[in-house]
């Protein structure tokens, strides 16, 4: 909706300058709102895929954001990789899991594996790393790269 069309429906001049820049912040407010979406995300795919296709996720059309509490668990054994930049507040994989080189994943609370992790040469940043009975982590040259607590979390 244009801002002249707006303009008209309130009874206001469309060169008003207050006018306008009321619309303007209230327009963005509203845009941001609409941004702001929390909840349990699932990868929903049953076969090997990148983080980055929204496809693959429950929230589709849109990938995880950092609001969100991310669960990768499907039936058989599936790999999912990470490439480029990606959010999760919380995040569990049950399944492989490999960190391209070069890619960050951002983590505001806990990310635990429970299989096998390949961070390569990505980076982690935020969050506490848990690795479950079953995780297993292999880090490449990423020590240098993971801006995050570490906790082994026993069976």
């Amino acid at each position: 909706m244009s801002f002249n069309h707006c303009a008209r429906i309130i009874g206001v001049a469309s060169r008003s300058r207050v006018v306008r820049a009321i619309f303007l912040v209230v327009s963005i407010v509203s845009v941001k709102a609409t941004d702001v979406r929390a909840g349990a995300v699932s990868w929903v795919k049953d076969a090997d895929g990148s983080w980055a296709v929204a496809s693959n996720w429950s929230s589709n059309p849109t990938l995880p954001t950092a609001n969100d509490d991310v669960t990768i668990n499907v039936a058989g054994d599936r790999l999912m990789y990470v490439e480029g930049t990606q959010w999760a507040r919380n995040l569990t994989v049950s399944e492989r899991f490999n960190l391209a080189s070069g890619s960050y994943l951002n983590i505001g609370g806990v990310v635990r594996f429970d299989n096998v992790a390949n961070l390569g040469s990505g980076t982690i940043r935020g969050g506490t790393l848990e690795l479950g009975p079953n995780g297993v982590l292999t880090l490449g040259q990423v020590m240098q790269h993971l801006f995050c607590k570490f906790h082994h979390a026993p069976g």
